[in-house]
């Protein structure tokens, strides 16, 4: 928090600390958490946009285009942050309610402010990012499923400061709109690495977000690498229904949509109304449908997948179970939004010399028409 808010801090907790209903308690503390996360990003988004205004000469000298920070988080940038918030906060809501172990909610909480910082940090650099960058994520994925923690056959999961984290909810989206950005071969390449990832894993969510996401690429942009793109995507989801799933159902985690209702209705009105926000981002580009577009709409694409999946089987619940890594993925991959002030002609510029050799097939070529 900012240091001219630490009275307000100070009396948050004093207030805390008299309120003697526990729900009562817990209402008033996730309140003061919007408001202090609030305050922290307008605080940190300020002070870059003060750095960046003292070396804009610098980097006009350099060649480096610096994008306004408070034009980043006004727009769909912001819009996709506030449903992140809200979702977790109607996240923790239901666990409490549903009486999950105060730990859970802290380590979703956490996530929440660790993956807005990171947003933060890297919106100051070109949102446009790379097609390295997709192929880096892609190979730590593969990383995960040799060298990963296995339950049950399965090797979806890193340890990191004693938590279990599942890397795919974190990179997959940022694999998916990464291609979506740069859709020449390197980024093929990237793809073709994260579906063998997913292969071996095996995870058959995850597998089926990228084929998702691929599909809706595919009926966007049906060149040679993103119809390839999609047929690895797909044959990588096809590999991972041939296997017998085992895993257990985990509480407050997987299909909480079911079970929240057996804890009451406000708790199961709270897990539908936040699956919901997670797609509400998408709603006014894909009533517009422009040029430029595509990574928005594979995001999309992908979390509507990773949705169902927690709907169909026993996968994480994004944002409203408990688990950290679905949090950060979805908060880190609001950088597939393009900020304020970037149209998405630009968007659509910033990768044309990576995408320039990929050349558009036709529909009837590839099943599309």
């Amino acid at each position: 928090m900012p240091a001219r808010l630490g009275r307000w801090v100070s009396a948050m907790r004093a207030e805390l600390d008299a309120i003697d209903a526990p729900h009562a308690a817990l209402g008033f503390a996730l309140g003061c958490l919007g408001c202090a996360l609030r305050e922290a990003m307008t605080a940190r988004a300020t002070e870059w946009l003060a750095r960046a205004r003292r070396h804009r000469k610098t980097q006009s000298a350099m060649g480096i285009e610096m994008p306004n920070v408070r034009e980043m988080w006004n727009g769909p940038r912001r819009r996709v942050a506030m449903c992140a918030v809200a979702a977790t906060i109607l996240g923790l809501g239901y666990m409490a309610l549903a009486g999950a172990p105060m730990r859970y909610l802290l380590v979703n909480t956490a996530a929440l402010a660790i993956g807005l910082g990171l947003a933060a940090l890297l919106s100051r650099r070109s949102w446009a990012s790379g097609a390295l960058v997709t192929l880096a994520l892609a190979i730590g994925l593969l990383a995960t499923a040799s060298f990963g923690i296995s339950v049950n056959g399965a090797t979806r999961w890193v340890r990191m400061a004693g938590l279990a984290l599942q890397p795919a909810l974190i990179v997959l989206p940022l694999i998916a709109t990464g291609f979506a950005r740069s859709r020449g071969w390197l980024g093929l390449a990237g793809v073709a690495v994260a579906a063998l990832a997913l292969a071996i894993q095996p995870d058959r969510g995850g597998a089926g977000a990228l084929a998702a996401g691929m599909a809706a690429l595919a009926m966007l942009r049906p060149t040679r690498s993103v119809v390839i793109a999609f047929a690895l995507s797909a044959f990588a989801f096809g590999a991972t229904m041939l296997r017998v799933d085992v895993q257990p159902a985990m509480p407050y985690v997987d299909r909480i949509v079911y079970t929240a209702f057996s804890s009451g209705l406000v708790p199961g009105a709270a897990v539908l109304a936040g699956l919901t926000l997670l797609l509400v981002p998408v709603a006014p580009t894909l009533a517009r449908r422009t040029a430029g577009d595509e990574p928005v709409l594979v995001f999309g694409a992908v979390w509507t997948a990773l949705i169902a999946a927690a709907v169909l089987g026993n996968y994480p619940t994004p944002l409203v179970g408990y688990g950290g890594s679905a949090i950060l993925g979805y908060v880190i991959a609001l950088l597939s939004f393009p900020p304020t002030g970037v149209s998405t002609l630009e968007v659509q510029a910033a990768g044309q010399s990576e995408n320039s050799d990929d050349k558009v097939l036709p529909r009837q070529a590839v099943g599309l028409a």
